[in-house]
C-alpha cells in the first residue's frame, strides 16, 4: 500500500503522481494540512516538513526526487531513471533545472504576479487555511515575494523575468528537436520534473504564447501526458 502525503496544488505532487500513474500503481492520498504540518503533525513520514511525501509498507520517502528513485528500486517495471550513466547524468541535471529554477518562475509568474494568480486560485485555495480569500491572497503574495526576493529572481524587472522565461522555453524546444523524450528513447524522470513545473508555469498569461509558438513543445507536452498523466485514468 502506497500513501501519498501531498499538497494537492504543488508541481512535486504532479511529478509525483505522474510516476505513480506511469507505473500503474495504486496509491491513496493524504492531503496535507499546512497548519497541522508545521507543528509536526506528519514529521513521522517527513521530518524536514517537505512534502510530498509517500509511506511504502510502513517506510517513509519524502523530496519527489527521493521518491521517484525508491519507486523505480521497488517497483522496476517502467523505469524513470536511465539505466546508462551518460543518460542518468543528464536527466539528473534536467531534473534540478526543473526542481530548482523553473520552480521559482512558475512561483513568482504564477502566484507573486497578481493578474496571473485568480488562474489556479481554485486550485489552490483547498490546500490553503480557511480564511477569508483577500487575506488568504495578501499572505501567500507576501509569503512568496519573500522567498523570491531572497531567491533572487524577485528582484528582477518584470521584462527581464519574461526575457528569461522565453529563453528557458527556446531551450526545452531545442532539446527536444528531432527527439520525442527529453533523454534517450523513453520517457524519464526529467520530461516528469520539467512538465510538473510547466504545467504549473502555464497559468501565467506570459507563459502561454511562448508554448504555443514553440516547434516541439506541445507535442511533447501531449506525448507525457498520455503516458504519465498528472490524474489516474
Amino acid at each position: 500500500m502506497i500513501t501519498l502525503y501531498q499538497f494537492s496544488s504543488s508541481p512535486f505532487t504532479d511529478k509525483v503522481k505522474r510516476a505513480l500513474h506511469y507505473k500503474g500503481l495504486d496509491y491513496t492520498i493524504e492531503e496535507v494540512n499546512r497548519l497541522k504540518a508545521g507543528r509536526g503533525r506528519y514529521d513521522h513520514v517527513s521530518p524536514t516538513r517537505k512534502f510530498p511525501a509517500v509511506e511504502i509498507a510502513g517506510d517513509a520517502v519524502n523530496d519527489s526526487t527521493d521518491i521517484i528513485i525508491e519507486l523505480d528500486k521497488r517497483y522496476p517495471d517502467k523505469p524513470l531513471i536511465p539505466t546508462s550513466a551518460a543518460e542518468r547524468s543528464i536527466a539528473h541535471v534536467i531534473e534540478d533545472w526543473a526542481d530548482e529554477s523553473l520552480y521559482f518562475y512558475e512561483m513568482l509568474m504564477r502566484v507573486e504576479w497578481k493578474h496571473n494568480i485568480d488562474a489556479s486560485w481554485d486550485q489552490m485555495a483547498p490546500t490553503l487555511p480557511k480564511l477569508p480569500t483577500p487575506i488568504l491572497k495578501r499572505l501567500v503574495h507576501k509569503g512568496v515575494s519573500k522567498v523570491t526576493a531572497t531567491q533572487g529572481l524577485g528582484r528582477k524587472p518584470r521584462e527581464q523575468v519574461i526575457a528569461d522565461a522565453q529563453r528557458h522555453i527556446d531551450s526545452l524546444d531545442g532539446m527536444l528537436e528531432g527527439k520525442e523524450w527529453l533523454v534517450g528513447d523513453s520517457i524519464s524522470v526529467a520530461d516528469l520534473s520539467v512538465i510538473a513545473q510547466l504545467k504549473k508555469l502555464m497559468y501565467a498569461q506570459e507563459i502561454q504564447p511562448m508554448v504555443a509558438n514553440s516547434k516541439h513543445v506541445e507535442a511533447w507536452i501531449k506525448r507525457v501526458d498520455e503516458l504519465a498523466p498528472s490524474a489516474a485514468v
